[in-house]
């Protein structure tokens, strides 16, 4: 169940410019957008190998009371044999790197290696062995869709992650269907949801999205009825979708600034369960060239 402090912020805009405006972090004082976000209930920073933060950040980060966790870099076409001492060399070059002494929750987020059985289990036990180090305190699986999940079950048997990372939000609501979320209570990972704002789709107005977009005007025609064009009340509303599931242990969210962070947080605050009613009901089907942000084709 969601907790008050289940918070993590998002690494990505800290790294490169991301989501459909194309921004990153560019706070002059990041001493002070991490003191409040820790404030405001976040306790885990989300990042990657492949997201170039800087040393002085994860200093910071650390120094305020935050868990770093990471995702492991690609590595489908390195062959078995020495699949472990890549991953290892990566590892430790990572943490030697970046002036980290151990990580929260390390992932393995290329979902092609969840359909390699073999490949599959010998990096699961690659990572158990770190954590039997305590090199890491948890085992993450970041993956895309409900599908990867029936992979992960079938080649991994009976031993699953103790923490899985999924997209979810009002439009991409594949991981709540009964029988998935079922699944994913039997294999009693925690679960933290990403992409809640859709990569910021849910946050813009109609003559801001991107062309791509008129093809799916019916369906974003509905959310901008429901939030009335008010730029609060689609955070508001983003938000209040994901902390009604009850199988959410944790949102993942990254800004652009201190002032992102302040209204996310302010929206956030005022969430009731008893008052919130699922009064925006969406039944269209799933198209992944829309909820799928890989596979948008924009400039």
């Amino acid at each position: 169940m969601f907790k008050e402090k289940g918070l993590v912020l998002g690494g990505a805009q800290f790294s490169f410019n991301y989501g459909l405006k194309k921004r990153g972090y560019r706070g002059s004082n990041q001493e002070k957008f991490i003191k409040y976000s820790y404030k405001c209930g976040f306790r885990e920073f989300d990042s990657a190998y492949s997201y170039n933060v800087k040393n002085s950040t994860y200093k910071l980060l650390i120094n305020h009371g935050f868990k770093i966790s990471t995702k492991l870099p690609y590595f489908e076409k390195v062959n078995n044999k020495h699949l472990i001492k890549f991953l290892n060399n990566k590892f430790e070059d990572y943490l030697k790197k970046k002036k980290i002494n151990k990580l929260y929750i390390l992932y393995i987020h290329d979902t092609k290696i969840f359909k390699n059985e073999k490949k599959l289990n010998l990096i699961f036990s690659f990572l158990q062995n770190l954590k039997k180090k305590k090199k890491i305190d948890k085992i993450g699986f970041s993956i895309y869709s409900p599908e990867d999940l029936l992979y992960i079950k079938k080649n991994l048997k009976s031993q699953f992650p103790d923490v899985l990372q999924v997209p979810c939000n009002y439009f991409d609501r594949r991981f709540c269907n009964t029988k998935t979320v079922s699944l994913m209570k039997k294999m009693k990972s925690k679960i933290y949801v990403r992409s809640i704002f859709l990569q910021g789709l849910l946050l813009m107005e109609n003559k801001n999205r991107p062309k791509y977009f008129l093809n799916f005007e019916e369906n974003l025609k509905y959310w901008d009825e429901y939030c009335k064009f008010s730029y609060e009340n689609r955070v508001m509303n983003a938000i209040n979708f994901v902390k009604s599931l009850d199988f959410v242990h944790k949102i993942i969210v990254g800004f652009d600034d201190l002032k992102d962070l302040k209204t996310f947080y302010k929206c956030f605050k005022k969430y009731k369960k008893k008052t919130y009613t699922k009064s925006f009901k969406y039944k269209h089907k799933v198209d992944l060239n829309f909820i799928d942000p890989r596979k948008w084709q924009i400039n």
